[in-house]
Parts: structure tokens; sequence; C-alpha cells
């Protein structure tokens, strides 16, 4: 048999479920940087709003508490359909305040209703005590119903592949000897061209010269 290379998921963003955003093409238009987020125990755990592309896909995985939900409140009236509209698949839980959000979710009342008055506060005071969330995207939520909406990482795809031969491109045994007529080439074979990375539009490259 072939001799494979460690495979790595690359993160890339986080977003509502492709089932959601399917069937509600508005969906796509929730974002998360001004929002709460939660993880099932109703608790906070990150900077919603951190820039870096990968970083809040990785607290979700490492927070390890599914499901995520990102909260918003009825204050974007050309969002609230689309709320709505995932109440029926099962990505969106609403309720009229916070105690009935916690009781659709499934959550702690009491934890969700002691983070949900944190933040809050936080947002009035301008300043993130907690995560180091920026003042210009903490906005507080207490406009008309509430709406949890599950959001899970995203990711470019994995890493690794078979083991070849650099010159050939032939593909080795465990042994280190090639398997006659078998071949890869891009990301089917990047050895160490991402190591645990993925470099945006690299693998155009591979795949024209390999």
């Amino acid at each position: 048999g072939a001799r494979f290379k460690n495979y790595w998921t690359a993160f890339n963003s986080i977003a509502p479920s492709a089932e959601y955003t399917r069937a509600v093409p508005d969906a796509a238009k929730l974002t998360a940087g001004a929002q709460l987020m939660v993880n099932a125990n109703g608790e906070r755990f990150v900077n919603e709003a951190a820039g870096l592309r990968a970083e809040l896909p990785y607290r979700l995985v490492k927070d390890a508490n599914y499901p995520h939900y990102v909260l918003f409140d009825s204050s974007n009236a050309e969002l609230t359909p689309a709320l709505e509209a995932g109440i029926e698949l099962g990505e969106v839980f609403k309720g009229d305040t916070i105690e009935a959000l916690a009781a659709a979710m499934g959550a702690d009342e009491a934890v969700l209703k002691a983070t949900f008055d944190r933040y809050n506060a936080l947002a009035k005071a301008g300043a993130d005590e907690d995560f180091g969330k920026p003042a210009d995207k903490m906005v507080a939520l207490e406009n008309g119903a509430l709406y949890a909406v599950k959001y899970h990482p995203t990711t470019f795809g994995s890493t690794g592949g078979v083991v070849t031969d650099v010159a050939t491109g032939n593909v080795l045994r465990e042994d280190g000897t090639g398997i006659a007529n078998l071949y890869a080439a891009g990301e089917m074979s990047n050895r160490d061209f991402y190591n645990q990375h993925y470099v945006l539009a690299a693998s155009l490259a591979f795949y024209s010269t390999m």
C-alpha cells in the first residue's frame, strides 16, 4: 500500500450550516463579529471579532461544547425573515426573553442570562473586559425577540496526501519503493509545501507544474 503523509484540516472561518444557507440564501448575511457567541452551556468563550482567519473556528473546536450559537435580536428587520425561516430547519431558536431563548436552546437558563447580562453591560460601557473585543463591535442585544443561530467551523479542506518521489511524482510504498504506473500531483501530494496550514492559491501552481 501507499505511504501517507499526515493529514491536517485547514480552518477558514465560521458560518451557519450549509443546509441553512442553501435553503435560505439570506442566512449568509448573518455575520457574527458584532454579536454575542455562546456555547451549548450558555457561556461566552471567545472574542467574536477575532481578526485572524483561523482563530474563530479553532476556538470553537477547542471549546468543544457543541453546538455553538450566535445571538441576534430583532433590530435588523431585513434579517428577521431569514432568522424565522431557520427555526423550522432546526438551525435557529427563538425566545421573547433570554430565559425563553435558553429553554428553546436547551441551555442552562441562569448561565445564559448571566452571560447575556454581562455582555450587554460591557457593550454599554464600551469596553470588553473579558475578551478584548473592540468597542465598536460590542453591540448590545435589547430589541425585541431574541434568536440563537447555530454556527460551525468551516475549512478550506485537508492537507497531506500520499508520499511521492520528488523528481517523478511516483507514489511510494511504506518501504520507499515506487508503485508502478501510479502518480500523484497537486494537493494529493503536497508533501511539505503546506505543512499544517493552507497557503491561498498556492495549489494552482502545483496543478499546472506537477
